[in-house]
């Protein structure tokens, strides 16, 4: 062994040099285990739109990730902008019914078995009194055109997942 110190190896395949320009490959690669992009990698790159970190919450995860809830606030909130500014027992009603609707599913998404179902149905019985509301909104010219269609569709499809939800 002809002397001299041994060449430096390699830093290991999954730490990454240290941004600043050090190369010392200090510590792992966080980034490769999250399976992303080290965000000064994708900027030389022009990439910066697809970098996110490991903390971040994923789409869709609890309460937010239940589509009949989703779609339960959709119709909420168009039921609201179409009817801005009129008053009246049945649209307080209806109103009423449709936040039924989503607090009931929130409180169920927690719920184990029988109980969850039972809320689920609940949420159901309040979305078909929405269907009503909607009904006597319309025969009173109070709703009219593809808002009441759109308002429809949402609330069949919300119906539609209750109904199943609720079945144990």
């Amino acid at each position: 062994m002809a002397g001299g110190p041994e060449p430096e190896a390699d830093p290991e395949p999954d730490s990454e040099p240290d941004p600043a320009g050090g190369g010392s490959g200090v510590g792992t690669n966080l980034w490769a285990r999250c399976g992303q992009t080290p965000s000064f990698e994708a900027a030389g790159r022009n990439n910066m739109g697809n970098v996110t970190t490991c903390s971040a919450p994923k789409m869709g995860t609890g309460i937010q990730g239940l589509d009949a809830y989703r779609v339960a606030v959709e119709f909420y909130r168009l039921l609201r902008q179409s009817t801005r500014g009129r008053r009246g027992h049945i649209i307080d009603q209806t109103y009423r019914a449709a936040e039924s609707v989503i607090l009931n599913i929130a409180e169920a998404y927690p719920m184990p078995g029988a109980d969850r179902a039972r809320r689920f149905r609940i949420a159901g019985a309040e979305a078909a009194e929405c269907h009503a509301g909607l009904d006597l909104l319309e025969i009173r010219g109070e709703l009219k055109g593809p808002v009441v269609s759109e308002l429809r569709a949402l609330l069949d499809r919300t119906r539609a997942m209750l109904w199943r939800l609720g079945r144990p």
